[in-house]
């Protein structure tokens, strides 16, 4: 299994509520679309209002089904960034080499 970690900024010491808010409107909006393509296998959002920062994990089943979604996921973060008010701050991927989510 591979993951995307796309990660977004807000201002420091932003409300927890507000992340919460944003994370419903990913879920309505953006989590549909994902859900659509090929190999996604699911998705993640954490938040650190103090830092301001959120990180979304989108998981794919293969390393090439991950990167036959970048430009859709391109998409995607930007309707979230749009949505939410929050920067795009850095995209990264990895292989997962344990999930074990108990």
């Amino acid at each position: 299994m591979w993951v995307r970690v796309s990660t977004f900024a807000a201002e420091p010491g932003t409300d927890s509520s507000r992340f919460r808010e944003d994370a419903e409107k990913v879920r309505d909006k953006l989590l549909p679309q994902a859900e659509a393509l090929e190999g996604f296998k699911g998705m993640m959002m954490v938040a650190d209002s103090q830092s301001g920062q959120s990180m979304s994990f989108t998981f794919w089943d293969t390393e090439d089904a991950m990167r036959s979604s970048e430009e859709a996921a391109n998409q995607l973060r930007k309707q979230s960034s749009e949505e939410t008010g929050e920067a795009i701050v850095d995209v990264r991927r990895y292989e997962v080499l344990i999930d074990d989510r108990r």
